[in-house]
């Protein structure tokens, strides 16, 4: 999913490989509105529940949010959710104490900050290896 001011699905339930031969993203521009991109968040997840995966959200931004603190949107994911991984990312110089509280909002939340492609690239391996090892344990 993207956003912006709007939320928009970019791919949905693919595989890796499959999203890799047909990646389309497009930054459309806007205002950042977390609000309705956790929203349609959920809802994505929702309708991958009859599927046996451990929900995960991954929510990166590089702007601060314009509709407020989205502590109903995180609460509503965690009711829907009681064993989402949830990881905030903040890309770009400063961070985002909003992206650190919707972390906070989720028992072993997790938030972090890349400042460079280098510490992205490096953030995104960290979120993996944990998920990996967390599908296994379980």
């Amino acid at each position: 999913m993207q956003f912006s001011c709007a939320p928009r699905v970019s791919v949905e339930m693919k595989t890796v490989a499959e999203i890799h031969s047909n990646l389309s993203l497009d930054y459309k521009g806007g205002r950042t509105n977390f609000g309705k991109a956790l929203q349609l968040a959920q809802k994505l997840l929702l309708k991958s529940a009859q599927i046996d995966i451990n929900p995960i959200l991954i929510f990166m931004s590089d702007g601060d949010n314009d509709d407020g603190e989205c502590a109903q949107e995180m609460a509503g994911l965690l009711d829907a959710f009681p064993q989402l991984q949830c990881h905030t990312i903040f890309f770009g110089e400063g961070g985002s104490s909003r992206l650190q509280s919707m972390a906070a909002a989720i028992p072993n939340g997790h938030y972090h900050l890349s400042v460079d492609g280098m510490q992205l690239v490096q953030t995104f391996e960290t979120i993996a290896l944990g998920a990996e090892f967390k599908a296994a344990s379980v």
